[in-house]
């Protein structure tokens, strides 16, 4: 699957049932970990990774509004935040042993519409418009940067209202110009007016 390829684009994820209860069952930080080492093999020297906000998944359980996440932070809020948290460590390694370039992308909330389904979406969402845009240019980005861990979401930002996951490694790193913005057009469908 590897073999003459430049970039590999990881967007898989494998659910896991019993999380390694039953002998040679294979989990989603193993199948990531066998893919990353078979780009290395054939050659590849950038991997996008489409990872999650799970990763600082406590953010949003810890205050409310949720603490600002960052593409430094590990706070997962389940197994599922933590294997993608492991498989990004995984990608730092693969940079500073093999001189390859990783670059994982936090995905917000991804519904394949335009349309929020609550009021969380309004900032977490990424539109299919914006990211195409964002794993394009993640795949074609060749700058100074190796290591990147940013978000995945649409700008959702009215000045007042901002959301709270940081993507200004994809803006001031990729150059991402996020065209959509569901706290402009969406949020005031969820917020009750008061009589």
């Amino acid at each position: 699957m590897c073999q003459e390829q430049d970039v590999l684009v990881h967007l898989a994820y494998l659910r896991h049932y019993s999380l390694g209860k039953i002998p040679d069952e294979v989990n989603d930080i193993t199948v990531s970990m066998n893919l990353f080492d078979a780009a290395r093999e054939s050659g590849i020297k950038k991997i996008v990774y489409a990872s999650t906000n799970h990763v600082t998944g406590w953010n949003e359980r810890i205050s409310s509004p949720p603490r600002f996440s960052t593409g430094d932070q590990f706070c997962p809020d389940g197994w599922y935040g933590a294997m993608k948290g492991m498989a990004e460590i995984a990608g730092r390694y693969l940079v500073d042993a093999h001189d390859m370039r990783f670059i994982s992308i936090r995905i917000g909330s991804f519904n394949g519409t335009y349309e929020p389904n609550g009021i969380r979406h309004c900032s977490t969402l990424l539109t299919p418009r914006d990211c195409v845009q964002l794993f394009s240019l993640a795949v074609d980005y060749d700058g100074p940067v190796k290591y990147l861990i940013t978000y995945g979401r649409s700008a959702n930002s009215d000045g007042y209202q901002q959301s709270y996951l940081d993507i200004s490694g994809a803006v001031e790193v990729l150059g991402y110009k996020p065209e959509d913005n569901l706290v402009k057009t969406h949020l005031h469908k969820f917020m009750k007016s008061k009589p």
